[in-house]
């Protein structure tokens, strides 16, 4: 019986994992899924990947870093969606706010005035353009 209760008590820690953290899933898929989709050539996928990794904030270590690439993505609405994102985690963006700084000298207006209202929310400040 004591082997029956080890065997059993090492399926389960097979099945678990041994502790291993899962990756964070978001939309279907993991985040590191959606940081890849930034890359796509797709302006869709793109602005969707945005999107679900807005939605994530913080919960994930890749998902700020990465929308902070995406603001500097060489299109305006990626750009946008990306400070817009990356403002949702408020106080919590604070280690990509120097990407939203350099978003609010953007040439697109509409991008320059969501960073500079992105760069007040995390750091309580106002933006100087």
């Amino acid at each position: 019986m004591l082997v029956h209760r080890l065997f059993a008590g090492l399926a389960l820690l097979a099945i678990a994992g041994c502790g291993a953290t899962p990756a964070t899933q978001a939309s279907g898929k993991s985040v590191s899924e959606w940081v890849q989709a930034l890359h796509s050539p797709d302006y869709r996928q793109r602005k969707k990947a945005v999107e679900v990794l807005g939605n994530v904030g913080r919960n994930d270590p890749a998902a700020l870093p990465a929308l902070a690439l995406a603001a500097k993505d060489e299109d305006p609405r990626i750009r946008d969606a990306a400070v817009l994102a990356i403002m949702k985690s408020g106080p919590d963006a604070a280690s990509v706010a120097p990407a939203v700084e350099s978003a609010v000298a953007d040439p697109d207006p509409v991008v320059s005035s969501h960073a500079a209202a992105a760069l007040k929310r995390i750091t309580g400040k106002d933006a100087s353009r």
